[in-house]
C-alpha cells in the first residue's frame, strides 16, 4: 500500500452535507442501495465485498481527509488514492456544500467501492463549511425550555 494513505488517516462523526438555497439536481447520484428490500441491501453488499481482493478490502478499512478549498492538485491526489487504494471513505473538514457535494459524486464516480462520506462537525456543518447557517451548540440547546424551538431549529437544519 501507498505511504500516502498512512499520512491522513481520520475518524469522524458522520454528516450530511446541507446546502442553504435550493438543491442543484445536478449533483445528485444514484443510491445503490436503493431497494427497501434489506434481503436485496444484503446481497449488493454481499456481492460487492466478495468481488474485492484482500488489498481492495484492507483499502476499506481507511477514512482519509479531503477538502473541497484546495487546488485540483489536492483532488487529484484523493483521486489516486481511491482508485489506487480502494479507500473506504473521506472524511471532509473544509469548504463549501456545494463544492463538497461535487466533489463527493466526484470521489464516489472514481471508486469502485461506494465511499463512505463522513465529515468532522461535531458542533454543526457551520464549523467547516462557508456558506451555511451557524446554529447554537448543544451546550446552548439543552438550557432551551420550549422543546418547540428545538425542534424547529433540527427542520431549519435539514
Amino acid at each position: 500500500m501507498s505511504s500516502k494513505l498512512w499520512r491522513v488517516l481520520a475518524i469522524g462523526f458522520i454528516a450530511l452535507i446541507f446546502s442553504s438555497g435550493k438543491l442543484d439536481e445536478s449533483i445528485l447520484i444514484e443510491d445503490p442501495l436503493v431497494s427497501t428490500n434489506p434481503i436485496e441491501q444484503l446481497n449488493w453488499v454481499d456481492s460487492v465485498f466478495n468481488n474485492l481482493t484482500f488489498d481492495e478490502r484492507l483499502g476499506q478499512l481507511f477514512m482519509v481527509a479531503a477538502y473541497s478549498n484546495q487546488d485540483q492538485r489536492h483532488v487529484d491526489e484523493i483521486t489516486q488514492l481511491i482508485q489506487t487504494e480502494n479507500l473506504g471513505g473521506l472524511i471532509f473538514f473544509q469548504g463549501g456544500p456545494d463544492r463538497q457535494a461535487r466533489l463527493t459524486n466526484l470521489y464516489q464516480a472514481q471508486s469502485k467501492t461506494p465511499l463512505f462520506i463522513a465529515m468532522d462537525a461535531e458542533w454543526g456543518i457551520s464549523m467547516r463549511l462557508d456558506s451555511v447557517p451557524d446554529f447554537p451548540k448543544a451546550m446552548t440547546l439543552g438550557a432551551v425550555q420550549d422543546e418547540k424551538l428545538i425542534y424547529a431549529m433540527g427542520k431549519e437544519m435539514a
